[in-house]
Formats: C-alpha cells, sequence, structure tokens
C-alpha cells in the first residue's frame, strides 16, 4: 500500500511540478512584460514632450493664458513684469539655463531645486507649460522699472 502511495506522491508530483513550473514562468514572463510596459510607459510620461519641437505660441488667446498662469505661478518669485524679485530677471538678456524657448519651457517644467524653483510637469498641462514659456520667451522684449541685475550667462538676441 505505501508504495502504491508513494507512486502516486511521485506521479502526483511529477505531474504538478512542470505545471507549477510553467505556470510560475508564465506569471513570471507576463510580469516582465507588464514591468516593461509600466516603465516604458514612465519613460514616454516623464519626457513629456520634446522641447525642440514646439517653438511659442504666438496667437493672443495663448499668450493671455500665459500671463494668467504667470502671474499666479511665476510672479512671487520673478516679479509680475518679470523684473526678478526671488528669483532671477526674465526681461534681460541674461539666462541661467539658456535662452532658447526649448530651454525655458524645460526649466519650467522640470524646476531647478537647487535654487527653490518647483517644477510645474503634472501641476500644469503640456500646453499650459508651453503658454507660461511663451509669454516668459516674450518678457525679454520688456524693460520694466527696478530690474533685478543681471544673473547668469549673457546671450545676445541675435545668438539664439
Amino acid at each position: 500500500m505505501s508504495s502504491i502511495f508513494l507512486k502516486s506522491a511521485k506521479i502526483q508530483l511529477k505531474s504538478k511540478t512542470p505545471y507549477f513550473a510553467a505556470d510560475s514562468i508564465r506569471c513570471m514572463n507576463r510580469y516582465k512584460i507588464s514591468l516593461s510596459i509600466a516603465a516604458l510607459f514612465l519613460i514616454i510620461v516623464s519626457a513629456g514632450f520634446d522641447h525642440s519641437l514646439s517653438g511659442p505660441l504666438k496667437d493672443r488667446e495663448s499668450l493671455k493664458n500665459g500671463l494668467k498662469l504667470f502671474k499666479v505661478k511665476c510672479a512671487v518669485c520673478h516679479g509680475d513684469k518679470g523684473e526678478g524679485n526671488i528669483g532671477p530677471n526674465l526681461t534681460d538678456n541674461f539666462w541661467i539655463h539658456g535662452p532658447k524657448f526649448e530651454d525655458i519651457s524645460k526649466i519650467i517644467s522640470i524646476g531647478n531645486v537647487g535654487k527653490g524653483m518647483i517644477g510645474f510637469e503634472g501641476k500644469l498641462t503640456h500646453f499650459e507649460i508651453r503658454e507660461v514659456a511663451s509669454y516668459v520667451y516674450l518678457l525679454r522684449t520688456t524693460s520694466p522699472p527696478d530690474q533685478k541685475k543681471p544673473e547668469g550667462k549673457e546671450y545676445r538676441p541675435d545668438s539664439h
């Protein structure tokens, strides 16, 4: 009887082991695929949009929205007219992170934690970031009173 039981247990073990191993492998493969898809999704989402492919918006409505967002999100540090306060002056030819539209968009998106600037990716839509960046891009053509002293590297208007 015990030999029948042992044979039966061996048969059960032999039949279940490959099943569990195969099931386990399938499960692990599904898990790896899910992780790969999730990682790919995170890479795409965290990359946002390619700032270099989208220039500044020029339509009145977008710039008006950019101004509104600037007043609410940026003016406390950069001044109501971009003249600078805690944050740098945005109306001169000196730029810490570069003067190009994509530079401005990127710093608005990711921020600069070391300088106390939060990133707005996830807090604003990509289009809203583009609206604010477009407004900031135009600020350098202004000359408000009481500008903060220059910070960063000087860029000539024709060099960007």
